[in-house]
């Protein structure tokens, strides 16, 4: 048994007795590869590669006879038989709440300067809602509110809408209160960026403190335009948004782009990652992610987008515009709604619990203290499936019952699908911490699928006869890479082939060959196999 990652936290139970019987954690998603057998602990975030013996052995009820079998029960993956663990998870988000709830005060505030906003995404939510902006009377209101129920803690503030930049006076007025009354906040925006230009930038990073900026590009330039539908029909919006985006990463304030993926852009989404690739060289306060239209397809379209959500974020990642996500863990809330401490503020002063229910579901006002106590208990209520009771992703996953509208239907495919995508997460976890051991430069590599090259005006491809038929793009040095691999070689060996050709530095050849062969190894059109077992 080796550990690959290891966060048990506050998940850790007193392990079995020594001689105890014990089952596998209902919480574990095992993925074999050539190495073995990967085990993720989706409560605890951690995972260990298990010899296919070893494996064997504790997939069934077992005794802890062995130093490393009492090691897999301290970490979790071995749990005694009668243990319920859905019902410890359950009750661990019970005392989370009610610890939550007892210290009596708000520290997270989203809030809406106005509800109305420059664009018309087909695809939003907010489609049909009142269009307000909050008063400057109502904006000192807010200040005093956060005053009063902060107990004098740090705050954070969200700003949304609608369009929030729209709203910039109100959101100076309520700094500017909180900072006469010695109320320390950082904030956040949400926003199309339009409006964020130098100017905004400044007195944000002055006035409002803000620290992080979320800008949603839908596309490359004319399906951008064509998504969002500018009022005033701006000139070259897209290429204005991308200006702003590079002042703000200027002011070290930290970015995030989210692609909002649904059926119309699939395509485009791929070329507009390759253009963000170029555009944004120095990535140290970037952040980039592909998230799918979850509020505006049927299931079947949601499993389809599910699946490439996930590859466009892989491709992200090997590019260096998003960071490789953790493996599952225990979520103790699913997000602001469940939350004791986080509120929302509409322009009218009223308080709800989800930014996506801006003017309904209300439960209170800022202007009192009396609050519907029921309908705020109410967006606690979880959804339950029947096949939830044996997921291996229950302790990580959780949704709310009134999420999007109450209409969210997690299928037995679709749960299948998130298993998948565990697993495909657990290689990818496990071939990073294999690329930092020597073991890896030891490894014998082969493609699994032959392949053909495609030359076109944007460059040449690679297109792999898999199900898929997976394409990438190539440059001279991976075609060689890839004639080398038909045939199948050791690491070394291939990085002493290109030393020949090229006359770079051995320390650059090597991690340049590490790094491509990782990518092949991810997309499984590479597979490789232990040094010493291939010279048998």
């Amino acid at each position: 048994m080796q550990i690959i990652e290891q966060n048990i936290g506050e998940m850790k139970r007193t392990s079995p007795a020594a001689h105890g019987n014990c089952r596998l954690s209902s919480f574990c998603i095992a993925s074999e590869n050539e190495d073995g057998v990967l085990l993720c602990q989706t409560a605890t975030g951690g995972m260990v590669l298990l010899s296919r013996e070893e494996y064997e052995r504790v997939k069934n009820p077992t005794f802890l006879t062995e130093p490393w079998m009492e090691k897999l029960a301290d970490l979790q993956y071995l749990r005694e038989i009668g243990t319920d663990e859905y019902a410890q998870v359950d009750e661990r988000r019970s005392r989370y709440y009610e610890s939550s709830e007892a210290k009596g005060c708000i520290t997270d505030f989203t809030i809406l300067p106005t509800s109305r906003c420059n664009a018309r995404c087909f695809y939003c939510y907010e489609q049909g809602i009142p269009q307000k902006n909050m008063s400057r009377e109502t904006a000192q209101s807010v200040a005093d509110y956060i005053i009063r129920v902060s107990g004098g803690k740090k705050v954070r503030l969200g700003w949304f809408g609608g369009e929030p930049t729209l709203g910039a006076d109100i959101i100076s007025l309520i700094c500017q209160r909180l900072r006469e009354n010695g109320v320390s906040y950082t904030s956040g925006i949400i926003s199309n960026g339009l409006l964020l230009d130098d100017g905004m930038i400044r007195r944000a990073a002055e006035e409002w403190n803000l620290k992080h900026v979320q800008i949603t590009l839908d596309g490359t330039e004319p399906v951008y335009q064509q998504v969002k539908n500018y009022m005033g029909n701006p000139v070259s919006p897209f290429r204005t948004v991308l200006e702003h985006i590079d002042a703000m990463l200027a002011q070290k304030l930290h970015v995030s782009i989210r692609i909002n993926l649904g059926l119309h852009n699939v395509d485009d989404v791929r070329e507009l990652i390759t253009q963000l690739d170029r555009h944004f060289p120095e990535r140290k306060y970037l952040t980039v992610y592909v998230h799918q239209i979850d509020n505006y397809y049927a299931d079947q379209d949601h499993i389809q987008l599910m699946e490439w959500t996930e590859a466009l974020n892989r491709r992200l990642v090997k590019r260096s515009l998003q960071k490789l996500p953790g493996l599952p863990q225990l979520r103790d809330h699913s997000c602001m709604a469940d939350r004791a401490d986080s509120v929302v503020i509409n322009p009218d002063g009223q308080l709800g619990k989800c930014e996506h229910y801006v003017f309904e579901k209300l439960h209170g006002t800022i202007h009192s203290e009396e609050q519907d106590k029921q309908l705020r208990s109410a967006w606690r209520e979880t959804v339950r499936f029947p096949h939830c009771s044996s997921c291996p992703l229950y302790a990580s996953c959780l949704r709310l019952k009134w999420c999007n509208g109450g209409e969210f239907d997690c299928t037995e495919e679709m749960a299948a699908q998130k298993i998948r995508m565990t697993q495909e997460l657990m290689f990818s976890h496990y071939l990073e911490w294999l690329q930092n051991r020597r073991s890896f430069r030891e490894k014998w590599f082969v493609l699994t699928a032959p392949y053909t090259l495609l030359h076109t005006q944007n460059g040449t491809k690679a297109i792999f006869q898999t199900q898929g038929r997976e394409s990438i793009p190539v440059n001279q040095t991976s075609i060689e890479i890839l004639e080398i691999l038909q045939e199948g070689a050791f690491f070394q060996d291939i990085v002493c082939e290109l030393e020949e050709r090229y006359c770079a530095k051995p320390e650059q050849i090597q991690d340049a060959v590490a790094s491509y062969l990782r990518e092949l190894l991810e997309l499984r059109i590479c597979k490789f196999g232990l040094g010493e077992e291939c010279k048998e």
